[in-house]
């Protein structure tokens, strides 16, 4: 799908689905710009095994837009996701209150004992941040 000068790329499985491609190949191809190497995975819909969407440079992530700008909409798609992999990446919006989406991000990865990881993508700009990291609120005031 995409292959850049410095290793980086976007592989598709061909069974990833439509409805998961519309929002994760533009995430996925932000990511190769920044040299990694991304794959998305296939959709597995059997009760009880996960799916995340891709690997990151080898490692599982699910990807999710959240479907409003509210706290209820991030703490929703982390729910999600977590069900699926231990790193979560979240696309916001630029203009998302960014006290409701720590608040939000701080109240889910404390109830939510599998998430490792947590990447915010907002447009031109990602940040991750490690469980320690939001469960210690050293996170706070550092997402653009």
């Amino acid at each position: 799908m995409f292959q850049g000068d410095d290793g980086s790329f976007v592989d598709m499985h061909e069974t990833h689905g439509k409805l998961e491609s519309r929002q994760n190949i533009p995430i996925a191809l932000f990511l190769a710009a920044l040299g990694e190497r991304v794959r998305l995975l296939p959709v597995y819909d059997l009760q009880g095994v996960k799916s995340p969407d891709a690997t990151r440079d080898g490692m599982e992530w699910e990807f999710k837009v959240p479907e409003g700008r509210t706290a209820n909409a991030i703490d929703k798609a982390l729910r999600g996701a977590s069900r699926q992999a231990a790193r979560v990446l979240i696309q916001v919006a630029e203009e998302l209150d960014r006290q409701l989406l720590e608040q939000a991000i701080h109240g889910r990865v404390r109830r939510a004992v599998n998430i490792a990881e947590v990447a915010i993508l907002l447009p031109g700009a990602l940040h991750h941040f490690t469980r320690q990291e939001i469960l210690n609120n050293t996170f706070r005031g550092k997402i653009g």
